[in-house]
């Protein structure tokens, strides 16, 4: 009775499948709090969405807008109380039933299902959040203005409580340890080794044969590590996004950009990547021998001539199409095999810096953004001092919105903050080791 339908490269939004119109509750949510968002991100959260108005239609017979509109839009206490219910519904497969069925010992299967629904239940209950902040309010309610404050705190609490019951269902996420991990100098010099095109003499450690493939894997590789484009902006990458700069032919630009028009009908690639949001529109200052290594070298001698279309990462068996993430990932992980299999000493668990989960593209973004924030720091700290101003917390701050925007994070993204958390404490640690090492007393106890 639903779908989630995409206009363009903009937006998506779920749509009334008989009526293709879409609800009005659903379009206020996307407008209000999903516009702006990843594309992806919109996706999800409307997919759930779409359940809990499918579990409301078949429960009740009627559309969920419906149902909140006779109620004059304050009902929202019963929204709150059928969760329980639409739990029920995802965990049996989406049918309603009055028994509800769990194994005694659960496997990894039942484990996963118990995680997607409570995910899915989650997601609605940002929905009902925005909800009681949107229609709970004066413009909407006849109570007075401290009725309705008490309302709204009443709902909250109760949604709250809702919340946290579900969220012990959900997996807890990675470590933080693997979440923001980057590589070490010593760990990306050789993790690049396996990516090395073996034109001169055959590498090893590469896992392709194709010289083809292997220096498209490398282009690809020191893109993401170099300048921190996330996998689906460097598969959006076409010839026309790297342009000379007039006054100077010795600069070059690369331009991160959605599809548009008949470059877009031209995608012929069933899911097809994109920005992340409009903040991740960006030029980037490359350097000159990188815009030879991709465009004079992979572009015009290595990449198929014959492609019937112009993004730089191509497919190398016909029809030449353009690179799919799922492709770029099963090559990602097969030279991160390789890796793990000739520098086994990276993956030791005796040591600090051991790599104890797989290496994915996203690793190379983090190197990046530790990399380069490390060196912003350093020069705003060089150029406050010469102005004779110190201001740690000013030098910081510089150094966080400078990787913010070339990053292409959004204002509200914390990402590049956790970065700076990161710097921070390995600059206090080194501070204190410098601290510890020089002579004293502890000495005595080592002679």
């Amino acid at each position: 009775m639903y779908q989630v339908m995409k206009c363009k490269d903009d937006f998506y939004f779920l749509s009334d499948s008989v009526t293709m119109s879409p609800p009005l509750l659903s379009l206020r949510f996307c407008e209000a709090e999903l516009y702006g968002k990843s594309l992806n991100y919109q996706k999800y959260e409307l997919e759930s969405l779409k359940a809990f108005y499918e579990f409301w239609w078949l429960k009740y017979g009627k559309t969920l807008d419906y149902t909140f509109h006779t109620s004059e839009y304050q009902d929202i206490a019963c929204i709150i109380d059928d969760l329980d219910s639409f739990w029920e519904y995802l965990i049996a497969g989406r049918t309603l039933s009055n028994v509800l069925q769990f194994p005694l010992s659960p496997n990894n299967d039942t484990k996963q299902r118990f995680n997607t629904s409570a995910a899915r239940c989650l997601s609605v209950i940002r929905f009902i959040k925005f909800l009681i902040e949107t229609y709970i309010t004066s413009h909407y309610s006849s109570q007075s203005f401290k009725d309705v404050i008490h309302h709204q705190k009443v709902l909250f609490k109760n949604l709250e409580l809702t919340r946290k019951k579900f969220q012990r269902f959900k997996n807890k996420s990675k470590s933080k340890e693997n979440y923001y991990r980057s590589l070490t100098k010593e760990q990306f010099e050789d993790f690049a080794k396996v990516f090395t095109p073996g034109i001169s003499k055959p590498n090893k450690y590469n896992p392709f044969i194709s010289i083809e493939i292997q220096v498209r894997n490398y282009v690809m590789m020191f893109i993401l590590a170099r300048y921190g484009l996330r996998i689906s902006e460097a598969l959006l990458l076409q010839k026309q996004s790297f342009k000379p700069f007039m006054k100077d032919p010795n600069r070059y630009l690369m331009l991160v950009r959605n599809l548009e028009g008949n470059v877009e009908k031209k995608d012929t690639r069933k899911n097809k990547p994109s920005i992340k949001n409009t903040n991740s529109i960006r030029e980037i200052e490359i350097s000159k021998q990188h815009y030879l290594i991709i465009m004079n070298v992979y572009y015009n001698k290595f990449r198929p001539s014959d492609s019937e279309h112009e993004f730089v990462f191509s497919s190398h068996s016909k029809p030449y199409a353009p690179l799919s993430y799922q492709a770029a990932l099963d090559e990602f992980k097969a030279c991160s095999i390789s890796f793990r299999q000739h520098f086994p000493q990276h993956f030791d668990p005796q040591y600090a810096e051991s790599i104890s989960s797989d290496i994915t593209p996203h690793w190379l973004r983090h190197t990046w953004a530790y990399s380069a924030l490390g060196a912003f720091y350093q020069a705003n700290k060089s150029k406050f001092e010469s102005n004779g101003v110190i201001s740690i917390k000013g030098i910081m701050e510089d150094a966080i919105d400078q990787l913010r925007i070339l990053g292409g994070w959004s204002h509200n993204s914390r990402m590049p903050k956790n970065y700076a958390k990161l710097f921070i404490n390995q600059t206090a640690n080194n501070t204190l080791l410098e601290l510890y090492n020089q002579p004293s007393i502890e000495d005595l106890f080592l002679e």
